[in-house]
């Protein structure tokens, strides 16, 4: 007894064809609808525009601790009380706001420090972070 392979070739009807080719576009149009609704080119974090860093003029030692910000921009104001810490350095402030901002900064024991101007600028969705150095000088 001989083996024999005998070969057949399946092909489906056209109409079948051309189902399956629908099909596959159809599903890959959908996928492309549903990625692109789940994209967005502005995440959803908030960025601080100001990152304040207040140091003492002579030491060069930070003294954030105690101190009063505030930043302003037209309308705009945001007053920060900082707590007694030892730990704070900088403080973050006018949050997802690009503009031009002054900032005063006071502390028992130093004088005012004051700079205006400060531009901000968006990346077109969040503030690009302006940091800035308050080097309060001790009062006498």
């Amino acid at each position: 007894m001989s083996d024999s392979i005998e070969k057949y070739s399946f092909r489906p009807a056209k109409g079948a064809r051309l189902a399956h080719v629908i099909t596959a576009v159809l599903t890959a149009s959908l996928g492309l609808v549903a990625a692109c609704r789940l994209y967005d080119p502005c995440p959803q974090s908030s960025r601080a525009a100001l990152a304040i860093t207040i140091v003492d003029s002579v030491t060069g030692l930070p003294v954030a601790s105690g101190a009063s910000v505030v930043v302003s921009d037209g309308s705009f104001q945001q007053t920060i009380a900082i707590p007694e810490s030892p730990s704070t350095t900088t403080v973050g402030a006018a949050e997802d706001r690009p503009g031009s901002y002054s900032i005063v900064v006071t502390r028992p024991g130093y004088r005012d420090w004051t700079r205006s101007g400060v531009d901000v600028q968006s990346d077109g969705c969040l503030p690009v972070t302006v940091a800035v150095t308050a080097r309060l000088v001790p009062q006498p």
